[in-house]
């Protein structure tokens, strides 16, 4: 059951028709590891961290052994993948947006998972799709 704080902290997403207030009650009875294969993909972890916090889940690292290890509502691995960022070379100017792009659509496909009616969906070629959003800003 949310607390009067969070029912104000997030009246917005249970608002949402995707959301309501049972998805805002799954969202925070959840538990969510966040893992970053490597330093490349620092930022994606902690923009993916960041939004899940603000979502309401309870965010875990992975095996650290907490006192409480036990489920308390759905439990989510998210792995930033080490394709995620792949061929981004050539475009170093892309780098920081694709790294905030692949944290994003790691943190919202966490909640796909968490969200009964979510389904996950598999992550855009990131390097098209940032050359592509580029082109069409110039």
């Amino acid at each position: 059951m949310l607390t009067d704080p969070q029912k104000r902290a997030y009246a917005r997403q249970i608002l949402l028709p995707e959301v309501g207030f049972s998805g805002q009650e799954r969202i925070c009875a959840s538990r969510v590891c966040v893992e970053a294969h490597d330093d490349v993909h620092r930022d994606a972890h902690a923009i993916a961290s960041e939004y899940l916090a603000r979502a309401g889940v309870q965010l875990t690292i992975a095996g650290d052994g907490g006192a409480d290890d036990s489920p308390t509502g759905e439990d989510v691995n998210v792995r930033i993948s080490p394709s995620v960022l792949a061929g981004l070379a050539e475009h170093p100017s892309l780098a920081h947006a694709a790294r905030f792009f692949a944290g994003a659509w790691h943190a919202v496909e966490a909640l796909k998972q968490v969200l009964p009616q979510g389904r996950a969906a598999s992550l855009p070629d990131t390097k098209a799709f940032m050359v592509t959003r580029a082109k069409e800003t110039l």
